[in-house]
């Protein structure tokens, strides 16, 4: 049976796991009331609620300054499109003017920029 196995190839192996190691995880000491706390425990509580409030409203101000930089963004770009719009049509055919001013002008089969 040993020849049958190595000829068919990798066998499987099993093997167990580990059950895990209870007396080393930390057990999770039940919260405490904020009457069993220490003054410095209510101290940093109080300075971390501080903190989130603070954190909070600078989150909603930073939004409310996005919000109006948007809004300015998209008055100037429509702004900027009533400008090209009053500007008038683009000239086409001959009167259209070429980059630099310049005008091709045909003369004697030839291409000659004036």
């Amino acid at each position: 049976t040993d020849a049958d196995a190595e000829e068919e190839g990798w066998g499987i192996v099993r093997r167990r796991r580990a059950s895990p190691n209870t007396a080393s995880t930390p057990v999770a000491d039940p919260t405490l009331s904020t009457d069993d706390l220490t003054k410095d425990q209510r101290r940093r509580e109080a300075r971390k609620d501080e903190a989130k409030t603070a954190k909070a409203d600078a989150e909603a101000d930073r939004l409310k300054r996005l919000a109006q930089h948007k809004k300015e963004q998209e008055r100037a770009k429509m702004a900027a499109s009533r400008t090209k719009s009053a500007a008038g049509p683009k000239q086409t055919g001959k009167d259209a003017k070429i980059s630099g001013g310049m005008k091709a002008v045909v003369q004697d089969g030839k291409l000659v920029w004036e």
